[in-house]
């Protein structure tokens, strides 16, 4: 009867340390996807700020493109070679300006879809 006694208190012990590791595992499962996810928001805000930057900087790189652009024209009516060439450069650096811009928003729209496609599924991870 003792050592049916002292069986069932091992029993119990080892449920209770099981049922312990269980939840201690848990626990550092659910905050290593907590500061994943933290991460993950932290780079889409990144990427978010970078969009709105872009996209100032192609309205001011538009804007000057367009007064660029009539400054080609009258150099050309005046038959002025020299700042017509000056200003064609002019324009090729800003419209390659206006290229690299819209890049770098389709990069870090595409990063953002792809984090936040990340972020769902690492919040499905922790509501399970």
């Amino acid at each position: 009867n003792k050592i049916q006694a002292a069986s069932n208190d091992l029993a119990n012990c080892c449920i209770k340390t099981k049922k312990n590791t269980i939840q201690l595992m848990m626990d550092t499962h659910r905050t290593a996807f907590e500061s994943y996810r933290e991460a993950l928001v932290m780079q889409i805000v990144t990427y978010r700020v970078q969009l709105r930057d872009s996209k100032m900087n192609i309205a001011y790189l538009q804007e000057q493109l367009d007064k660029l652009k009539i400054d080609l024209e009258k150099a050309v009516q005046g038959a002025l070679n020299v700042i017509m060439e000056q200003k064609r450069a002019e324009v090729t650096r800003y419209q390659r300006a206006l290229k690299q811009q819209k890049g770098i928003i389709k990069t870090s729209q595409n990063r953002v879809e792809k984090l936040e496609n990340t972020l769902a599924k690492s919040d499905k991870e922790l509501n399970q």
